[in-house]
C-alpha cells in the first residue's frame, strides 16, 4: 500500500515509520513519542495538526491519500454524516418492512440525534434510497453519503462522485485502489 501526501508535508512524516492499520480503516500509523509518551499517531492528524476535540476527514473516503487538498478538520457530527450504510445494508437511510405479506421501505435521515422520516413507505428499495439522498444532501450538504451520486452531479465535487461510482459499484475493494485515479 502506498500513502499520498504533499511535497511540503514529507520532512514531517519521513520522521516515522508508517503502515497501513486495517484495525484502523486503513489509516496510515505510527509508534512514537508525543510530549514523550509513547502513542500511535495517525498521518492524517499529523499533517493537519489536529486539536483532540476536532477529527480529520478525508473528502474522496481515502484513508491513503492524506494530502491537504483531501483533508478537512470536522466535529463529530459532520464526521457521522458521511458514514457508509452498514455492511447488512445494501443502501443507507433505507429500512424494510414486512406487514400483512406486503413488504415496503421507510427512509430516515438522521441529524444532531434526531432521526426524521422521509415521506411514506416506498415499495421499491431503489426509489426510497433515491429519496433518502435528496434528504440527505438537503440535511448534510457536502457530507452527505449517497446511496446515488450520479444523479447529483451538479451539486457534488468531481473527486466525491469518482470514488462514490466506485465504491457502490464494487469496482473499489481495497483502499489503495482509489490512488489509481489521483
Amino acid at each position: 500500500m502506498i500513502a499520498v501526501i504533499d511535497d511540503e508535508d514529507f520532512e514531517k512524516a519521513s520522521q516515522h515509520k508508517w503502515s497501513a492499520s486495517e484495525q484502523n480503516h486503513y489509516y496510515v500509523v505510527a509508534s512514537g513519542k508525543i510530549d514523550g509518551k509513547s502513542q500511535v499517531i495517525i498521518l492524517h492528524r499529523l499533517i493537519m495538526n489536529a486539536p483532540k476535540h476536532l477529527h480529520v476527514d478525508h473528502k474522496n473516503r481515502n484513508p491513503l491519500d492524506n494530502r491537504k487538498c483531501n483533508l478537512r478538520m470536522v466535529t463529530s457530527f459532520q464526521n457521522a454524516k458521511n458514514k457508509k450504510p452498514a455492511k447488512d445494508k445494501l443502501y443507507k437511510g433505507t429500512q424494510k418492512y414486512e406487514s400483512f405479506g406486503v413488504i415496503s421501505y421507510r427512509v430516515a435521515v438522521g441529524n444532531n440525534y434526531e432521526v426524521k422520516p422521509v415521506g411514506i413507505a416506498f415499495i421499491d428499495e431503489d426509489e426510497a434510497a433515491r429519496a433518502y439522498d435528496v434528504k440527505a444532501i438537503e440535511t448534510h450538504g457536502e457530507y452527505a453519503w449517497l446511496n446515488f451520486p450520479s444523479g447529483y452531479e451538479h451539486i457534488l465535487p468531481d473527486h466525491l462522485i469518482t470514488s462514490l461510482k466506485a465504491e457502490k459499484h464494487g469496482i473499489v475493494k481495497h483502499p489503495q485502489d482509489y490512488l489509481e485515479n489521483i
